[in-house]
């Protein structure tokens, strides 16, 4: 929650860790620019030895259907933009997934795959999309820390909890 409200305004941020590094785009509102901005970085990213993921949280801009997260990364790809690793977030529609593992599978067999991200969607939720993607194999793990600790993480980033709260909860 804390996280989110400080990228609200942010076009696109950028992370480094020690095996990947993390391209996060959560404004789709001027594509083109995003993509003519960071193309160089994105490019030159290649020569770190590190893989490149890139997540995608169309949601935050705007409902998503069946097509929409397909149809972002057929942009990127038609960009030149290959991801080694694609972070998604969850849907429980297989036409999505569907769409979704065709656009990869058309445009880059080398991918690597893509990881299902939790977005803070509650448990019943998650699972219902976890289900369906795990049917398609180029989903290879899921990413749910939040869901799983995001509010106990904030109550003690703000504060409200000890730190011996924190762990017990």
């Amino acid at each position: 929650q804390i996280v989110n409200e400080k990228l609200k305004n942010l076009f696109i941020q950028f992370l480094f860790a020690e095996r990947a590094w993390v391209v996060i785009l959560n404004n789709f509102n001027d594509f083109e620019k995003t993509v003519l901005t960071h193309k160089t970085f994105i490019d030159n990213g290649k020569y770190t030895d590190l893989e490149f993921l890139l997540e995608i949280v169309a949601s935050s801009v705007a409902p998503v259907d069946n097509e929409s997260v397909a149809n972002l990364i057929q942009r990127f790809y038609s960009r030149g933009i290959y991801p080694d690793w694609w972070k998604l977030e969850p849907s429980a529609s297989t036409s999505a997934w569907q769409s979704i593992c065709n656009a990869i599978e058309q445009n880059d067999p080398c991918c690597r795959g893509i990881v299902v991200s939790g977005l803070n969607a509650p448990e019943a939720e998650l699972a219902a999309s976890f289900d369906v993607a795990a049917r398609f194999d180029l989903v290879k793990g899921f990413a749910v820390g939040r869901s799983i600790f995001g509010e106990t993480a904030t109550a003690w980033m703000l504060g409200k909890m000890t730190d011996d709260e924190a762990i017990a909860e």
